[in-house]
């Protein structure tokens, strides 16, 4: 979603905070939903995961309203939606993801313990949150539901840091201050629970 808004502030300036805020509240909303793939597959771990990603769930909310309430008028951005409902290439990618991470994890486990845990949480952070709630709840049952839940909310933060990353380099105009700055906010709030907690 980021990648695509980066692209369409492009073309169109004019509705460039709009998409800002769709960036922003997509990555509010994945807390919620890691934190309720986790409680299904490892309630441990989605309780070790609140202290963590409740400070940029707040952020992320308190972002929302503040750019909801600041400009309700502005200009609807459209986007392409893919027309498949099967979805049968994205769910095979995903099945495959989920097996190369629980190999990779636990590879990372085995030979550099909890360091190789959290290697690997920031990589899938990156490349799929999915596959890393998945990944981690697992390892949460076999190891500490801490260092699991620990590995997550590095993911997304190592996540919330690419999406900065692209927001700024492919985006443009307001779009790419919104989302940057809001992003930004995000990441400090996961990084100050990383180290506080």
């Amino acid at each position: 979603m980021t990648l695509s808004f980066s692209r369409q502030s492009r073309t169109d300036a004019s509705v460039g905070t709009g998409l800002a805020r769709g960036v922003i509240a997509a990555c509010t909303v994945l807390i919620p939903r890691v934190i309720l793939v986790s409680a299904v597959l490892n309630a441990a771990v989605a309780l070790a995961l609140l202290p963590f990603l409740l400070p940029a769930f707040i952020a992320g909310v308190a972002l929302a309203v503040i750019g909801w309430n600041a400009d309700s008028a502005m200009p609807q951005a459209t986007t392409d939606v893919e027309a498949n409902p099967l979805r049968l290439v994205a769910a095979v990618r995903m099945a495959i993801a989920f097996q190369v991470a629980m190999v990779v994890i636990d590879v990372a486990r085995a030979r550099w313990g909890t360091g190789g845990i959290y290697t690997t949480g920031a990589v899938l952070g990156v490349t799929d949150i999915d596959a890393l709630t998945v990944s981690m709840a697992r390892v949460g049952a076999v190891s500490s539901a801490e260092i699991a839940a620990r590995a997550i909310a590095i993911g997304i933060l190592m996540s919330t840091l690419f999406k900065m990353s692209i927001a700024l380099v492919l985006g443009r105009h307001a779009f790419r201050r919104r989302a940057a700055m809001s992003l930004a906010a995000l990441a400090a709030a996961s990084a100050a629970a990383l180290v506080l907690v």
